[in-house]
């Protein structure tokens, strides 16, 4: 099952304008280590979290339309040349580059493997993945934003009352301006992220939330299964905390506007409330 975006609203500036499309974009094959999802000897790629915990979402190239694609060679069309490494030059380039118009394709159905990561932190964390494409099927270049090697996108997925939930959320920013960078994506280009795939008992519909400058595109859901804590944040996490002190920004900053599952007035949140307060001397 492949399936693209259908929801994009958050933009700032002009809205993408449809008859500015000039190509299709396919779902390219991966040539990468692609990994049996049945196979005995890679269950432990999807370790199931009692948690809600940091999105994965890594960056694994730039690539022209084609019908293949090979994730090694991540520098198929000059990344180089388009990396806008100073965070100060990404001012100047948001004034004449537009982040509206992208869309989103998802591929669930394949499961690719990092062969960088080695054994031991596999075990610990995971290593199994699904492509999502970032697409400019425009006639005009785009801009692109990341940190690190990371690419800003969340998961979400339907609760038992059918309400979407995220449940990861991002791991926020950096204090060093030099993490941050931006990409160009020209016309008939695409960025492939690699985002975490979670496992569990509980089947439902998932969705990704990518936030690309001022826009937050949402892709078509499909269907997957996690565990369900994964709705759940541990209450003693950062990320609650943060909840706690600044409910609003939070959930901008770090669930890009999802409606998270919390609750302030549950036993735990209580706690942290009378944790929070200043002793009296």
């Amino acid at each position: 099952m492949i399936f693209l975006v259908t929801t994009l609203f958050g933009c700032v500036g002009k809205h993408p304008d449809i008859n500015e499309k000039n190509s299709t974009f396919r779902i390219p094959a991966i040539r990468f280590p692609i990994v049996n999802r049945d196979g005995p000897e890679e269950r432990h790629l999807y370790p199931i979290s009692d948690s809600m915990e940091n999105s994965v979402a890594v960056f694994a190239g730039k690539f022209k339309f084609s019908d293949s694609i090979n994730l090694s060679n991540s520098n198929d069309t000059s990344l180089q040349k388009d990396k806008i490494k100073n965070f100060i030059f990404l001012d100047k380039y948001k004034d004449s580059m537009a982040s509206d118009g992208f869309q989103i394709f998802t591929d669930y159905t394949k499961t690719v493997r990092d062969t960088s990561v080695p054994g031991p932190m596999e075990r610990l964390f995971g290593n199994a993945y699904y492509p999502v494409f970032i697409v400019n099927e425009t006639s005009s270049s785009k801009l692109l934003f990341a940190i690190e090697s990371t690419v800003y996108v969340i998961q979400e997925a339907k609760d038992s009352n059918g309400v979407w939930r995220p449940i990861e959320y991002s791991p926020g920013g950096y204090w060093c301006g030099n993490s941050y960078w931006g990409l160009k994506v020209h016309p008939k280009e695409f960025v492939t992220i690699l985002v975490a795939k979670h496992d569990g008992p509980y089947k439902t519909q998932i969705r990704v939330r990518v936030v690309v400058g001022d826009c937050v595109y949402i892709s078509a859901p499909f269907e997957g299964t996690i565990n369900y804590n994964k709705f759940r944040m541990k209450w003693w996490s950062h990320v609650h905390a943060y909840l706690m002190l600044d409910e609003s920004s939070t959930i901008e900053r770090r669930f890009y506007g999802a409606n998270v599952l919390y609750d302030r007035n549950s036993r735990a949140e209580k706690l942290y409330i009378a944790l929070s307060k200043p002793t009296k001397r």
